[in-house]
């Protein structure tokens, strides 16, 4: 059995997530989130057995609106985080920084803006990073070079610039990098072809 308060949090950070978005369009998720039922049970949710604790949490192409909750930060167990296909917008919350179990991270086909954190480089465990088709702006913070698991990162189709900091091809896990159609200045560096897989 896991730990009742600790699971008692995800279930009441779940409801916090559930009460910021905007349901209509998915209506058998806003009837299937209930207090009445086990969350590990509740769609897109995927929990550790043993401690009954939030593992995954996939809502991809449910057709969610709104801005993503800090309450998404909550969840110390969490391995993978997937809200792509959806259209929610403003910028990525700093609360998510402290997941630091995640290994993939897909936001990818939203209206998310803003830069890409710094504090990306803090999740250590990451594997996959997808933020294409979105407004991301800025340049890529060097800090994505401290992600010494990561395999593939696909941030293309942004509005990106500046330079790709050499740091990113430092990462010998990679094997998949997609840049397209963001406004990237200067030379891609030499160091792209340690990448066997990836896309420019």
């Amino acid at each position: 059995m896991g730990n009742s308060s600790t699971s008692a949090s995800d279930k009441s950070s779940l409801l916090a997530i559930k009460s910021s978005m905007n349901l209509n369009t998915h209506e058998l998720l806003a009837k299937n989130w209930s207090r009445s039922s086990p969350f590990c049970h509740w769609i897109g949710i995927t929990c550790d057995a043993r401690h009954e604790r939030v593992m995954a949490l996939n809502l991809s192409n449910v057709g969610l609106t709104g801005y993503m909750a800090p309450e998404l930060g909550n969840f110390s167990y969490l391995t993978e985080l997937d809200l792509s296909n959806n259209n929610f917008h403003g910028k990525i919350p700093n609360d998510l920084r402290g997941l630091h179990r995640l290994k993939l991270l897909n936001l990818s086909y939203n209206g998310l803006s803003g830069d890409i954190p710094p504090w990306i480089g803090d999740l250590s465990e990451l594997q996959y990073l997808g933020l294409q088709s979105s407004s991301f702006a800025g340049s890529i913070p060097i800090e994505v070079g401290q992600l010494h698991q990561l395999k593939t990162s696909d941030i293309a189709m942004n509005e990106l610039s500046g330079r790709i900091p050499v740091e990113v091809f430092n990462i010998s896990s990679l094997e998949v990098l997609i840049l397209a159609s963001n406004s990237f200045s200067g030379e891609i560096s030499k160091a792209i072809g340690d990448l066997p897989n990836s896309e420019s």
